[in-house]
């Protein structure tokens, strides 16, 4: 009895391996440029990475008749991730992601907004305990480390909103 439970162990055991890779956990990115709203999840078109890294996080800006989606890129062997944007035609047509902000600490959910005919990016670098600023110098390439907002905090998902002549932080403190 003994020996058949550790040989069903052992074939369970190598079942799960080989689902493992079979089916790799892995996020993408979903995209549907029909007017309306799609109830149905078959008309929209995927982005997917390849399977050394997952895309999460896309914030999208419309311009000169092009979206520009910025994204984090995480990539699985140095278990951190660098903000990037893809470029995508009106008709659905999308380059491969270039890298616009990498630091040695992970960042992600890069928050993208404009004021002032100007471009700006607060991406999460809760690794770093900070919230940051980036101002775009060349459109969407381009970005400049322009300040902290907030040192010695560990907070994600900073979101700003601009009402009534103030401007809102909004971030979850960890």
């Amino acid at each position: 009895n003994w020996l058949m439970l550790k040989y069903l162990i052992w074939i369970f055991l190598r079942f799960i391996r080989i689902r493992e890779r079979m089916y790799s956990k892995q996020w993408i990115l979903l995209f549907h440029l029909r007017k309306g709203l799609s109830t149905s999840f078959w008309r929209y078109q995927k982005i997917i990475p390849p399977k050394d890294r997952f895309f999460a996080d896309p914030f999208i800006i419309k311009k000169e008749n092009k979206y520009f989606i910025f994204i984090e890129e995480f990539i699985y062997k140095n278990n951190k991730a660098h903000i990037s944007v893809i470029e995508m035609e009106k008709n659905g047509k999308f380059k491969k992601p270039v890298k616009i902000i990498d630091q040695s600490y992970h960042l992600s959910y890069p928050f993208v907004f404009q004021y002032e005919n100007d471009y700006y990016l607060i991406p999460e670098t809760c690794n770093n305990r900070t919230i940051e600023l980036y101002k775009c110098t060349e459109f969407p390439f381009k970005w400049k480390f322009k300040m902290n907002l907030i040192d010695n905090i560990d907070a994600s998902d900073s979101t700003v909103f601009y009402y009534q002549d103030r401007w809102w932080l909004f971030a979850n403190i960890i």
